[in-house]
């Protein structure tokens, strides 16, 4: 489990903590905490409330998928949040009688402005308990990367859907209040890792299954072509293919990804095999390219195909 509390940064790429918890084997559930404004008045300033959906008011401006680059998948966001962390941070916080609202719909706007009291209201009359400027898209980007997701929001302020301007939003207000909270729900926290257990039956494990539409023989079609083709036996490997000089004089594919120069600084014979050990010299990169990795018998791309 990942753990992380913030006040809302629209700016801060969605994708990072993502692609950070992918790289690390154990990390398989984001638990976030963050303020967000309360239109509901059951939900109280200085309340703790979980979502489990969300509507999205950003405005495209954030990275918002994994896919694309030639790789097409429709992954289910109709339930985006894990149940059970949530059902663990729910049992947390009465043992704790701690006040927890559940199930609530949060609305995520593009910011960094607050939003104005018409804003506010049509928010309200969508059904949007609490409004912010995070989670998303990273919650959707958490469901490609089959990746449990759960977020503990601190309720701040009223927005600006009341009459008396004296509860509208300030960034004061929400730091104060936001900062007020920190040491019970830090208690919340370490009461549910303690109670934490990882199961892979869980939905968020499996929400990649049907949700890949293009065909494996169709995947990044030129890479994968030149990699079988290098993979195999044929001694023209070289027959056909673009390449260029390298630096030194070998041979670099054209449109590759990278590209990493090196002169062969020892070789060693093992088995049926020679190994050789290299020092590179320059490399390069292709900006905004897919790679194609070939690992344990199976093509990865950024996730698994």
């Amino acid at each position: 489990m990942e753990l992380s509390a913030n006040l809302a940064d629209p700016d801060f790429p969605p994708e990072e903590p993502i692609r950070t918890l992918l790289s690390k084997d154990y990390a398989k559930q984001r638990l976030k905490l963050i303020d967000w404004r309360t239109n509901n008045p059951d939900i109280r300033p200085g309340d703790l409330a979980l979502s489990s959906q969300y509507l999205d008011f950003t405005k495209g401006l954030r990275a918002s998928t994994f896919f694309g680059r030639g790789l097409v998948a429709h992954v289910s966001t109709a339930n985006p949040t894990c149940s059970m962390t949530a059902g663990a941070v729910a049992r947390a916080a009465r043992a704790l009688e701690l006040t927890l609202h559940e199930g609530k719909t949060h609305a995520c706007v593009e910011g960094p402005r607050f939003g104005t009291r018409a804003e506010s209201l049509y928010l309200r009359n969508c059904g949007a308990d609490l409004v912010g400027m995070t989670n998303v898209p990273e919650v959707f980007l958490a469901c490609e990367a089959q990746l449990g997701y759960c977020t503990i929001a601190v309720a701040t302020d009223y927005d600006s859907w009341l009459d008396d301007v004296q509860h509208h939003v300030s960034a004061a207000q929400v730091a104060k209040l936001f900062r007020g909270n920190l040491e019970r729900v830090q208690q919340l926290i370490a009461y549910v890792v303690v109670d934490y257990t990882d199961d892979d039956t869980r939905p968020c494990r499996h929400t990649l299954a049907g949700a890949i539409m293009t065909p494996r023989e169709r995947m990044t079609a030129d890479q994968r072509a030149l990699a079988e083709r290098f993979a195999g036996p044929q001694r023209e490997r070289f027959s056909g293919v673009a390449f260029r000089d390298g630096s030194a004089g070998a041979p670099v594919l054209e449109g590759a990804a990278a590209v990493f120069e090196c002169f062969n600084r020892s070789r060693y014979d093992e088995g049926d095999h020679v190994i050789f050990v290299g020092e590179v010299e320059q490399c390069s990169h292709r900006a905004g390219v897919q790679p194609l990795i070939f690992h344990g018998g199976r093509y990865f791309s950024e996730l698994p195909l």
